[in-house]
């Protein structure tokens, strides 16, 4: 393996100056705090194929421009002598690139996977720009792109903004981004000081007062040990079988799918606990107009939502689950100071702590929360046939285990992601009050009851083909 060769790559760019954080960042930045100094799996990690034919100056040159025009890219963060974060943006300097040739017959892109593990496993420092970058070659052709992010200054879709203006600007026409509108972090922190973000945040703060006041207390502290050494163990499932019953389910009670698995996991986790409902706190984008989709810093927040199960009919629980997050999504930006110091006024007329442990990260596009995302009707099928295929694919799907991170505030945080034609279901636990055993059990039997469900879905032939709507699903 040859040494990479390191390049030296200068920037310029506006509006440097330093800044408090915005409300995104402050969200982040508590977990950048709780896993410090091993916060590295906070870091985004992007592959971008380079266009064969151009040179390796002129993907630098790109690079070098993506750093100007980004100041997400350009930002360093500190913390004053209070202890209070802030965020420093720089109006030039340089950063490293190194080049990495790698040999014809080796298998480029898991090459560029492992250069890439080795800019993102490393947390970022305090004193360091927010993004690492290296350059893949083959017999000195540049082939892929890599970057490394800090969570702190972008979210997934801030990052796929600086993907798409990086593959533009190594396009060779970089008109098209100069009548692009740019929010940068500063612009967002502006918003959030003036009367209308102070607004909205008061609204959001609200809405959570309301809401978390359904939510049951903290349980006691059980005695239990860590799953193998794990205080946070996570649990993947890779369910074909589950993907096709979610979108039988949301197209038969005309929901989205995320009311769909969380509904869902509400039961389940009801039935464990013997509860008559449960509290999740819901991540949202909050790309919701077009001052927040196009700011290329993060916005990532949450909401949440209070699923009462009771003895109610699954569509009962649904319809109240996807008018839950159609309320709860436009109240996902707030000032976390501001809603800490709520809850905590909330408690204490209370005289508990309301239980805000349960989380779930899914589909949290506005569209796919409101709307019947079924696929189109590929014709009528026999819903016997379709019952069949659903119990064939459970045969197909694998469970694997992972780590986790060292340190999370969640003890239970279910994150869900299409990838291909199969659902990839993750769930994290704190192994002191679940065990390895219960996520297992538990995606085992979300798959299972999805699939109850949606074959008894099926025998209501009327509802489901009577109009538009078919079984159908690709794969």
């Amino acid at each position: 393996m040859q040494t990479p060769e390191v390049r030296s790559l200068s920037f310029t760019g506006g509006d440097a100056g330093r800044h408090r954080l915005s409300w995104g960042q402050k969200w982040i930045w508590r977990s950048v705090v709780l896993n410090h100094p091993r916060h590295q799996f906070l870091n985004l990690r992007i592959i971008t194929p380079i266009p064969a034919g151009l040179s390796t100056a002129t993907v630098l040159k790109g690079i070098s421009t993506l750093l100007g025009r980004h100041q997400a890219l350009r930002t360093r963060f500190g913390v004053d002598g209070m202890g209070i974060p802030f965020q420093v943006v720089a109006g030039k300097g340089e950063i490293s690139v190194a080049i990495h040739e790698t040999p014809e017959d080796d298998d480029f892109d898991r090459r560029a996977e492992e250069i890439l593990a080795g800019l993102a496993d490393t947390p970022f420092a305090m004193s360091e720009l927010a993004v690492r970058a290296a350059i893949t070659t083959v017999h000195g052709q540049p082939v892929h792109a890599l970057l490394a992010m800090f969570h702190a200054t972008c979210d997934g879709v801030g990052a796929q903004r600086i993907v798409a203006d990086l593959q533009t600007l190594m396009s060779g026409d970089a008109a098209p981004l100069r009548q692009q509108k740019i929010v940068h972090p500063a612009d967002r922190v502006a918003y959030e000081k003036s009367a209308d973000g102070l607004a909205q945040s008061r609204r959001s703060v609200a809405f959570w007062e309301r809401e978390v006041a359904k939510f049951n207390p903290v349980p006691p502290e059980p005695e239990r040990a860590s799953s193998n050494g794990f205080p946070f163990p996570e649990i993947s499932i890779r369910s074909r079988a589950l993907t096709q019953s979610l979108e039988i389910l949301a197209a038969h009670f005309n929901v989205g799918l995320p009311a769909v698995l969380v509904a869902l996991s509400a039961r389940l986790l009801c039935a464990r606990s013997a509860t008559t409902g449960i509290g999740f706190l819901v991540f949202c984008h909050n790309r919701i107009d077009k001052r927040t989709r196009a700011l290329s810093s993060t916005i990532v927040q949450n909401f949440p939502i209070y699923v009462d199960v009771g003895a109610r009919s699954l569509e009962a629980i649904l319809k109240s689950v996807n008018k839950g997050l159609l309320v709860g999504f436009i109240h996902g930006q707030y000032d976390p100071d501001s809603l800490s110091a709520s809850l905590d006024e909330l408690a204490k007329r209370r005289g508990t702590e309301p239980d805000l442990s349960y989380a779930v990260n899914v589909f949290t596009d506005p569209q796919a929360v409101g709307s019947r995302t079924a696929p189109a009707p590929a014709g009528r099928r026999d819903p016997q046939d379709v019952a069949r295929e659903l119990h064939m694919k459970l045969a197909s799907t694998g469970i694997l285990e992972s780590p986790g991170p060292d340190r999370d505030d969640m003890s239970f945080y279910l994150t869900a992601a299409l990838d291909s034609d199969a659902l990839i279901g993750r769930v994290r636990v704190n192994a002191a009050r679940h065990s390895r055993a219960d996520a297992v059990d538990f995606l085992k039997d979300l798959e299972h009851s999805a699939v109850r469900e949606a074959v008894t879905a099926l025998e209501d032939p009327v509802r489901l083909l009577g109009g538009t709507v078919s079984p159908d699903s690709p794969g």
